[in-house]
C-alpha cells in the first residue's frame, strides 16, 4: 500500500495489524516495499510516497486506487500510464474517480491502449476495471524515477514581507498561484517574532513559501514535517541549491515530530494546523511544541479560528505573546519560557 498521507498510512498499518496481517509496522519505518518473498508467509507493506514511489521493477496482479479528484490530468494521466505497465500478465487494474473526470478517464485509458473490461457508475462517481491488451504492453522502464513534473502546474515569483522568491507549484496543494490569509499571517508573524536565525521546524509547509523566506532570512537549518508527503517532496524542490541545511520527516500527527528531533533544539516552529474531524490533539500539540523549542524560543501557529481556540486554550511551558487575525485565519505566538 501506497499513499501520500501518512496518516492514511497509520490507519491502514493499524487495521492490517488488527486482522493479523504481517508487517502492519512497516509505516513506522516508511521502508519502500520489498520485492522479495516472506517465509513467513503473507505480508502487508505500507509506505508514504506519490504514485508507485520505490516498487523499483515490481509488477502486480492488481493495482487499486481510489484517484483524488483535485490530482490535475497530468497527476492522472500518469497514474494511468505507470499502472498499465506494472500490471503482470493476466493481471489488471480497478479505479474509482470522481464523475466529472469519468470520460476523461474512459478517453485516456483508450488512448494508450488500454482494454476497459467493466464499469460501474453511480451519481458521483465512476469505477473502471482494466488490462493491457493483447500483444500491446506498453514499454516497462526500468526502476522508474519518481518525478514532480506531471504534479507542477506553475512556476512563478512571489513576494511575503518583502521578500522575494520564485516557487514551482503543485496540484492539490494550497497557495499555488496566490498566497492565501494563512500563509500570510505566519509570515507575518514571524517576521515580527522570530529575531533569532537557528533551527527551525515548518509543519505543513505546503509549496515552500515560508521555508523559501527563511532560507533568505538566512535560517541555518530547517527541518519540514507533514503528513502529506507531496508538501514535503514540493518544497524540497523548491528550496534545491540553497545552502541551508534541511531534513524532511514524514509523520502522521505532528506531535510525533516530538519524538524524532532532539528536545529542546529549535528556536522557531511554524505550525499549519492539521483540523481532524473528532479529534482534538491541540493538548499534544502543545506539549510537543514545549519539548522542541530551547528557552526562549517562539513557536507560530496558523489555523481556522476554532483550531487556534483550541490549542491556545491549554496551559503548558509555552505562553502566548501575540494574537492575531486575518480575515478567516487566525494565529498565536508562544515563547518558551
Amino acid at each position: 500500500m501506497i499513499d501520500r498521507d501518512a496518516l492514511a498510512c497509520t490507519f491502514s498499518a493499524y487495521n492490517c495489524a488488527g486482522n493479523g496481517l504481517l508487517g502492519g509496522d512497516a509505516i513506522h519505518r516508511h521502508e519502500p516495499p520489498s520485492s522479495e518473498p516472506d517465509p513467513f508467509g503473507p505480508k502487508t507493506e505500507i509506505s508514504t510516497g506519490l504514485g508507485f514511489e520505490g516498487t523499483d521493477e515490481m509488477t502486480f496482479d492488481l493495482v487499486v486506487s481510489n484517484l483524488p479528484a483535485k490530482a490535475g490530468e497530468p497527476v492522472l494521466k500518469a497514474f494511468f500510464d505507470e499502472s498499465l505497465r506494472r500490471l503482470s500478465p493476466g493481471g489488471f487494474a480497478a479505479v474509482v474517480i470522481v464523475e466529472p473526470l469519468a470520460a476523461f478517464a474512459r478517453d485516456y485509458l483508450g488512448s494508450i491502449g488500454a482494454h476497459v473490461i467493466d464499469t460501474e457508475k453511480t451519481a458521483s462517481h465512476s469505477v473502471f476495471v482494466y488490462e493491457e491488451r493483447a500483444g500491446e504492453k506498453p514499454p516497462y522502464v526500468r526502476d522508474l524515477p519518481v518525478s514532480l513534473k506531471p504534479y507542477i502546474r506553475n512556476s512563478a515569483s512571489f513576494e511575503l514581507e518583502g521578500l522575494r522568491y520564485s516557487l514551482d507549484t503543485v496540484y492539490n496543494v494550497p497557495d499555488f498561484d496566490t498566497i492565501g490569509h494563512e500563509t500570510l499571517l505566519a509570515a507575518k508573524l514571524v517576521a515580527e517574532y522570530a529575531a533569532t536565525a537557528g533551527a527551525c521546524l515548518v509543519w505543513n509547509p505546503g509549496q515552500g513559501h515560508i521555508p523559501a523566506c527563511l532560507v533568505q532570512k538566512s535560517w541555518c537549518r530547517i527541518l519540514l514535517a507533514s503528513r502529506d508527503i507531496l508538501q514535503l517532496k514540493t518544497t524540497e524542490h523548491n528550496l534545491r541549491g540553497s545552502a541551508v541545511h534541511q531534513e524532511s520527516i514524514s509523520a502522521p500527527a505532528f506531535e510525533v515530530v516530538g519524538e524524532r528531533i532532539p528536545q529542546g533544539s529549535l528556536n522557531l516552529v511554524v505550525l499549519f494546523v492539521d483540523e481532524i474531524p473528532d479529534r482534538d490533539g491541540t493538548l499534544a500539540e502543545r506539549e510537543a511544541i514545549d519539548g522542541l523549542l530551547m528557552p526562549g524560543g517562539i513557536a507560530v501557529a496558523v489555523g481556522s479560528a476554532t483550531g487556534i481556540g483550541r490549542l491556545e486554550k491549554h496551559r503548558t511551558e509555552c505562553t502566548v505573546i501575540a494574537d492575531k487575525k486575518k480575515k478567516t485565519a487566525r494565529g498565536i505566538v508562544l515563547r518558551r519560557k
